[in-house]
């Protein structure tokens, strides 16, 4: 199926009258095969016998709230895209073919208030807020999305099979948009204009809808600054936090450096760092499909596989990169022998970790969790010491060319690979 709407609908029985018929128009005339899906809350006036006699598919809702309905109505769908809009004409569904004609450009498209040729014909009030609210969660969360309140979407439905909503109120809308952010997913936004309902009395109150915005998007706010973000690694590199910023670029600065001008490059575990933005040549691999969707969206060579088991032939690659990764693999010599085996004679690996040992690390990691909280504190599951780490590269085939430390704790290692007679291919293609 091509397209699934989903409406809410409590007490909306004169509203869907006139919606359900023409947006079964408009729906026809974009994608023939659709479906209509109607989550009632309990309506008295008759909702459900009028949704039914349009054509469209009732759902009695289980759980209580607006954000449930969406939640419930989205689980429903069967449609590769699936539209969310108000019952009470608010969302005027000829807007559909403009945001349909955009599908293929993102994962996520907003019917838009705020951006240029949008706008909002309801009271001066609730769009002074609704405008203020928006603009806070932009700048909070650090997102390029000026109506994330707005409920008029078309969703890529796949999406929903990756993370759930869980917000019962009206901020649910905010919820659906950063989490699809947070997940990789693109989000752009069409102009539309928002009308003021055709009859009846809205369910939203604004004062309980300000202060349940404000309680959800600090909650948000608070997720978007840790790893679960799909940014997390590139957003550190322009952090607010001066020490996080430092850090960052400072990796940065020694990768760049000690990198050799060779090809192909291959970036192990890459997550959604500055590295790899800054450098289109290098391919890149992360085991986090959300990392590595962050990464494609920026038009980047992306691969998504595990460092234990590397997709690439051995010796098919020039130089490897991977920096602050292994101490999170269990089995040192497993992930290292990995790393090298790919490498042809004469290559490089470049590796960076934190040093155990030397006494400086220790504190430092403690302060960096108890300012960055959200940080990688806690999951080193294999700790290394650079004698350590030099002998099992020898061991390996490899021989030492450079050490040097970061703030004397991270631990920055060159090696090129002996030359020998040629290996016997392994692993993927």
């Amino acid at each position: 199926m091509q397209l699934s709407v989903v409406i809410p609908a409590l007490n909306e029985r004169e509203n869907l009258a006139h919606l359900l018929p023409v947006l079964r128009e408009v729906a026809s005339s974009v994608a023939p095969v659709h479906e209509i899906v109607v989550v009632d809350g309990g309506s008295t006036d008759g909702t459900p016998e009028e949704a039914v006699r349009h054509g469209a598919r009732v759902l009695a809702q289980v759980e209580p709230g607006f954000g449930r309905a969406i939640w419930e109505g989205l689980h429903a769908t069967r449609g590769e895209w699936v539209l969310t809009l108000d019952a009470d004409g608010s969302h005027d569904p000829w807007y559909l073919p403009s945001l349909y004609a955009r599908r293929g450009e993102a994962d996520v498209i907003i019917a838009s208030r705020y951006v240029p040729c949008g706008g909002s014909e309801g009271p001066a009030y609730r769009g002074l807020l609704s405008r203020l609210l928006n603009r806070v969660a932009s700048w909070a969360c650090s997102i390029p999305v000026r109506d994330s309140s707005g409920g008029f979407k078309l969703y890529r439905r796949s999406m929903f099979e990756e993370f759930a909503l869980t917000s019962r109120d009206f901020n649910v809308q905010l919820e659906a948009t950063i989490l699809a952010i947070a997940h990789g997913y693109r989000v752009i936004e069409v102009p539309y204009t928002y009308k003021p309902r055709r009859t009846g009395a809205s369910h939203a109150k604004v004062l309980r809808y300000g202060l349940s915005f404000a309680r959800s998007l600090f909650r948000i706010w608070r997720m978007r600054n840790t790893v679960l973000f799909c940014d997390y690694d590139e957003r550190a590199f322009r952090s607010r936090i001066p020490l996080q910023k430092y850090w960052h670029r400072s990796r940065y600065r020694i990768l760049k450096r000690l990198m050799e001008d060779m090809r192909p490059t291959l970036d192990a575990g890459c997550g959604s760092a500055h590295f790899i933005l800054a450098h289109p040549e290098i391919v890149g691999l992360d085991a986090d499909r959300r990392k590595a969707r962050f990464i494609r969206t920026c038009h980047r060579r992306t691969v998504v596989g595990s460092i234990r088991h590397l997709p690439f032939r051995s010796g098919s690659l020039a130089q490897v990169v991977s920096s602050e990764v292994i101490e999170h693999i269990p089995n040192k010599r497993v992930v290292l022998s990995e790393l090298t085996r790919v490498i042809r004679p004469g290559g490089v690996l470049l590796v960076s970790t934190p040093e155990y040992g030397r006494g400086l690390w220790e504190p430092i990691e403690r302060i960096y969790k108890l300012l960055i909280p959200g940080g990688y504190a806690d999951e080193h599951i294999s700790r290394f010491r650079a004698e350590e780490l030099q002998g099992l590269l020898i061991e390996l085939g490899m021989e030492i060319e450079h050490v040097e430390r970061m703030l004397a704790s991270i631990l920055f290692m060159r090696a090129r690979k002996r030359s020998g007679p040629a290996e016997k291919p392994q692993g993927g293609t």
